[in-house]
Formats: C-alpha cells, structure tokens, sequence
C-alpha cells in the first residue's frame, strides 16, 4: 500500500467524499491523502452522458487521469426500482432536473410509485480507479431493498430515506452512519476494488 500516497476522488459530491474516506480509513487506507475536483478547479465538468454506471464511472476516472496522471477513484452509482424499469436508474441525481432537490427528488419517486404494488428495489454502485501507468481496476455492488410509502429518517442523503432495507427493519436514512457504511452498495464496490488493488501491487 505504501506504493500509493493519494488518490484523486473525481467528485465534488461531499456526501460521497464524506462516506468513501470513511471506508477508506476502514480499509487500511489510513495514510493514503485524499483529493477531491474541488482541489483542481482547471478540470472541466465532466458530462456523465454514458449509458451504464460503468461507462460514467469510466467516464470520470478517465477525464481526471488524463489531466493527471496520478491515482484516480471515480464512482458513480444510483436507485433502480423494478415497477419503472429500472429507473431513476444512472439519472438518480438528475431525475427532478439539473437542480432537483433531495425533496424534489423522493417527491417525484413516490409519486411515480403510487398505486404500484412492486415495490422492489436496488441501489447499485461501480467503482473505477485507473493507476498512474493507466491500469484500470473495477468493482460493483449492490444493495436490495423496498421503495416505503413515505420518507422516514433524517440521515443520509438522496433516495436513503426511502430505501427500506428488510433486514434491519429500516430505512438507509434511519440508520447509523457506521451501519449504512457496513452494508451499502457503495462499499462492496470500493472493498472489491481494494481487494484486487492489493493483488495488484503485491505483484508489482
């Protein structure tokens, strides 16, 4: 691990910086310095035009390697319910518009979802993270669970106050932040990259 002293986070999503360090930290990546796009204001935006969580992923990761060159961890990831095909789907934050609120957001699931008796659900996640000698390495992972009638629970953010996870009895946005960390989509993605980054560099 010693071989990799920062990583390049390509986002400024401050909730996802927020819950990968702490994963991070918990994955014996204690000493690796964490960058976010808001220390390389020079970037552009990066269009998230792909049409998989995969290519968006790739999308990002590949953008900032280029400027770069220096570890890049990008993610992208969102809400797919069973009764609208998939949907919100890789459009999870963009579903209420380019400026769509947390509220504006479950307001229109819920009222999409009403009268709809299926209400299975999945939050998937894909992680990319392309090495300084341009060696791509990815993982997903993914969480099942309901879409509930109404928002319960003040933390976490996006669709998480609606998400109910059966076996806890809970919605995501009802649960301990350590206990979300512990079984989201986000971090099975993270854990498999890890896993296979660690591989890696053993070979190396």
């Amino acid at each position: 691990m010693t071989k990799i002293k920062e990583v390049i986070l390509a986002t400024k999503n401050q909730n996802k910086v927020k819950e990968i360090k702490k994963i991070l930290k918990e994955s014996n990546f204690k000493n690796i310095k964490i960058k976010t796009l808001l220390d390389f204001p020079d970037i552009p935006e990066i269009s998230e035009d792909a049409k998989t969580f995969y290519g968006n992923a790739l999308l990002k990761a590949k953008t900032v390697w280029r400027y770069l060159k220096k570890p890049v961890l990008a993610e992208d990831s969102g809400l797919c319910v069973h009764a609208l095909n998939g949907m919100p789907g890789i459009r999870s934050a963009r579903f209420a518009g380019p400026d769509g609120t947390q509220k504006k957001l479950i307001s229109k699931l819920l009222l999409m979802m009403k009268n709809k008796k299926d209400r299975r659900a999945f939050f998937k996640a894909v992680v990319v993270m392309i090495l300084p000698s341009g060696k791509i390495i990815s993982g997903s992972g993914t969480v099942k669970g309901y879409i509930s009638d109404k928002p319960k629970g003040n933390k976490g953010f996006g669709y998480d106050p609606v998400f109910y996870y059966p076996p806890l009895k809970k919605t995501f946005a009802e649960l301990k932040t350590e206990e979300k960390n512990r079984l989201s989509h986000r971090r099975k993605a993270l854990e498999r990259v890890f896993n296979k980054l660690r591989t890696f560099l053993k070979k190396d």
